[in-house]
């Protein structure tokens, strides 16, 4: 988690989000029943091997909010302060959306940096 001051925050950006945030997708075992560890934690490690300075946990997959949240932390323990990582609290509904923003708040033990939040457009909206 970034650690700043509020009068610090742009000073801080401009030090620090320097560079490319690729999307890490959760991967899941062959019978689809939980999320496949071993090759998220192989995506992170090719994330800062190939040098991305970040990453967005993609939630806009089938994927339920306990899932989400192990696939974070996941992410995070891989990556440790090599990689900011950035959560998504996108869900086709509103009110899924308000749930995993108030599950996964900015003291949450995910270890997400950072949340990335809206609706998706649809034209069956």
């Amino acid at each position: 988690m970034a650690r700043y001051a509020r009068d610090e925050a742009r000073d801080w950006a401009r030090e620090n989000l320097v560079g490319v945030v690729n999307c890490t997708i959760p991967s899941f075992t062959a019978d689809l029943r939980a999320i496949n560890e071993k090759a998220i934690r192989h995506d992170t490690r090719l994330a800062i091997e190939h040098g991305f300075m970040g990453t967005l946990g993609v939630s806009e997959v089938s994927i339920q909010l306990p899932e989400y949240l192990d696939f974070l932390r996941v992410i995070k323990d891989e990556a440790g302060d090599r990689l900011l990582l950035r959560r998504s609290t996108t869900t086709p509904r509103p009110s899924a959306t308000r749930r995993t923003s108030a599950s996964c708040s900015s003291r949450c033990t995910c270890g997400a940096s950072a949340r990335a939040s809206t609706r998706p457009t649809s034209p069956y909206d």
